[in-house]
């Protein structure tokens, strides 16, 4: 064995060989450097354990680094409810007034003036005609005034006839519904943007209380949001209701109800 490795050795007969526990312990003096140099060993060893432990120790408790992970979400697009709200469409503007030619007022002289004035006429006075002549104006409407108060008489008898037959007629007059409230139909605002125009025609039953009770579609204005604007408005009406004499008859009325952008 190389006694550089620090192991006890001792020389037999001139050779190295390591040192046995049945071998005689060597002198003290020849001992203690080989204890030193074992001691050494051993401390040295153990700084290097120690260094690895704590090395070891420290790359445990740090942290590795995490890594971020980014994830995109799209957003969902929600549609929006479209509300039908009234649309006020721009009028447009009215044309503009005609330039006035700055001309400044005629000026016209006295004398031209004079000149262009009428000529005054002249008016007769009527004079009272002489009391002869008035008897003879007045002798033929004597005998008009006779046949006149004949004929008043005649036209009172036929008036008091009239009269007598007044009330049995007014026993039979019919007299249709006329209405008492009815609120316009309100134009789709899907309607007024697509531009859709036309006239819808609509029978309506009242009843013998002026309420509407049914409303029918006759005639499609081809435009169903139109068609149902009109019905929806017309079952709102309310008449007066259709008078036989002094009884309350149900009817039917036809009713057009026309959509124009213009009239908005």
């Amino acid at each position: 064995m190389n006694p550089a490795r620090g192991f006890p050795f001792h020389r037999v007969r001139g050779r190295i060989r390591p040192l046995r526990f049945s071998d005689p312990m060597p002198s003290r003096r020849r001992s203690v450097p080989f204890v030193r140099c074992f001691a050494a060993s051993w401390v040295l060893h153990g700084t290097a354990l120690a260094a690895v432990g704590v090395l070891a120790g420290w790359m445990m408790r740090s942290p590795e680094p995490l890594g971020v992970r980014v994830t995109l979400v799209r957003p969902v697009a929600v549609p929006i409810p479209l509300e039908e709200e009234p649309v006020e469409c721009p009028l447009p503007d009215p044309p503009p007034d005609p330039p006035l030619d700055s001309v400044g007022d005629p000026v016209v002289s006295e004398e031209v003036a004079e000149a262009l004035l009428p000529a005054p006429t002249l008016v007769p006075v009527e004079t009272s005609p002489p009391w002869d002549e008035l008897e003879r104006d007045f002798a033929p409407r004597r005998e008009e005034n006779e046949e006149r108060a004949v004929e008043v008489a005649v036209l009172e008898e036929e008036t008091e006839l009239q009269t007598d037959a007044a009330p049995i007629e007014a026993a039979a007059r019919v007299e249709p519904a006329v209405l008492v409230e009815g609120p316009p139909p309100r134009y789709p605002a899907r309607s007024v943007w697509a531009g859709e125009e036309g006239t819808v025609l609509c029978r309506l039953f009242v009843g013998a209380d002026g309420e509407v009770t049914r409303v029918e579609l006759v005639e499609s204005s081809g435009f169903p949001r139109l068609d149902e604007a009109a019905l929806e408005a017309l079952r709102r009406w309310r008449f007066r209701p259709r008078m036989e004499g002094a009884v309350a008859l149900p009817s039917e009325i036809l009713h057009p109800v026309t959509f124009r952008l213009e009239d908005r």
